[in-house]
């Protein structure tokens, strides 16, 4: 919190690593919180100290202990994981119905059969069944489909066998001349 409108300079450095510089403005009388984020790679459990560092306004700072589990394997699951999902968003006059798509990665080992499907608005629209090319990831492109309503929708790619993970996001339609 801060008595006077301030801007405040600040970034995290985690386990000794500096991050991002970056810049929050601040209100009077406002509590307010500060915010980043960084990534890992990590394969197995560990811990380690974040520190949050103002690098104006008399500099302090602040620090904290952090820790993750993995969890162990399921040794008899083959693990699939949905890596993305990138729906096509539609810009157009709408005059006639937006006509999107989707595309996804799903990440396995190689030689994985996975069965799937898409499901937009709530009606499956295809199920598809594919072996995991070497790589590991296997690039999907959804059917196209046509969206009566001129209004965003969900699209949602669900895999139906292992360990059957899924992901949804929004398709934006924006309808401008």
């Amino acid at each position: 919190m801060t008595d006077r409108a301030a801007e405040v300079k600040y970034r995290l450095v985690v386990d000794g690593r500096a991050g991002a510089l970056r810049t929050a403005q601040l209100q009077p009388g406002v509590r307010s919180k500060l915010g980043d984020f960084w990534y890992t790679n990590a394969r197995a459990s560990g811990s380690g100290v974040v520190r949050v560092e103002i690098l104006n306004h008399n500099r302090p700072a602040n620090q904290a202990a952090y820790s993750w589990t993995c969890a162990p394997a399921d040794p008899s699951a083959t693990p699939v994981r949905v890596s993305e999902l990138r729906p096509q968003a539609y810009y157009g006059d709408c005059a006639e119905a937006p006509y999107l798509g989707a595309h996804a990665r799903l990440s396995a080992p190689a030689g994985t059969e996975i069965t799937y499907r898409w499901v937009v608005d709530g009606a499956v629209l295809g199920q598809y069944t594919h072996t995991v090319p070497d790589s590991g990831v296997l690039a999907l492109q959804s059917s196209n489909w046509s969206r009566p309503a001129r209004t965003d929708g969900t699209v949602r790619i669900e895999v139906l066998t292992q360990n059957k993970p899924s992901a949804e996001a929004v398709y934006p339609v924006h309808c401008g001349g």
